[in-house]
């Protein structure tokens, strides 16, 4: 969720699931309709899925830009891999990507994947521990200037040794377009980073925790 001083909001993101397998099967959004008081009738925002489908998405996360834009990113789970441990396939393989304008009336387009490769998903451990992770993403833009940096980070295994990595793309064209993805952390040996979070201050710093 998030709420935007000057255009409106609050802006919310959900899943929206249906019957297994495969239930996590849209990302809906909805914002609060200031005349009528209500939230609005909800936009699906993730490309159509078949039931009985594997594909799935999960962990939406919304951003406020400028002009009344508003984004959302969320996780791409996938049957690419499989879980020997725990017998699921459950991983992410990718970040989805929607913009929408109008303060959220209207879906402008959609990036169905941001390409990645999770850590294990909601259901796996680490590679080197008995964690639940996940790697469901965290946006955040830059209002100092414009039209706004967006920046998305998310723990990703495609190192050598599948330790994960917390990763960070940008795009400068409000998500028509997006940089190659960049390592975070500096750890050189197999350790493990997961679950960040991104914020980006007055001034255009960005700022990563995980």
């Amino acid at each position: 969720m998030a709420v935007d001083g000057l255009y409106g909001g609050p802006y919310v993101a959900y899943v929206e699931y249906g019957p297994s397998p495969g239930a996590a099967k849209k990302i809906n959004f909805s914002k609060f309709d200031s005349v009528n008081i209500r939230m609005t009738d909800p936009i699906t925002l993730s490309p159509p899925v078949s039931q009985g489908s594997l594909w799935r998405f999960q962990g939406p996360n919304v951003a406020i830009g400028s002009q009344g834009y508003v984004y959302v990113a969320w996780a791409v789970l996938d049957s690419g891999f499989y879980d020997n441990i725990n017998n699921v396939i459950r991983h992410e393989r990718g970040i989805g990507f929607a913009r929408l304008t109008n303060s959220g009336t209207t879906l402008d387009s959609r990036l169905d994947t941001i390409p990645g490769l999770g850590v294990r998903g909601i259901l796996g451990p680490l590679k080197w521990s008995r964690i639940n992770v996940n790697s469901f993403p965290s946006m955040a833009v830059d209002r100092s200037g414009f039209p706004g940096n967006i920046y998305i980070v998310w723990a990703d295994r495609r190192s050598l040794d599948g330790s994960p990595d917390i990763y960070l793309t940008r795009s400068r064209d409000r998500g028509t377009t997006w940089d190659s993805p960049v390592r975070v952390n500096d750890s050189r040996a197999a350790t493990d980073q997961w679950m960040p979070w991104v914020t980006v201050d007055p001034n255009g710093y960005v700022h990563v925790v995980y």
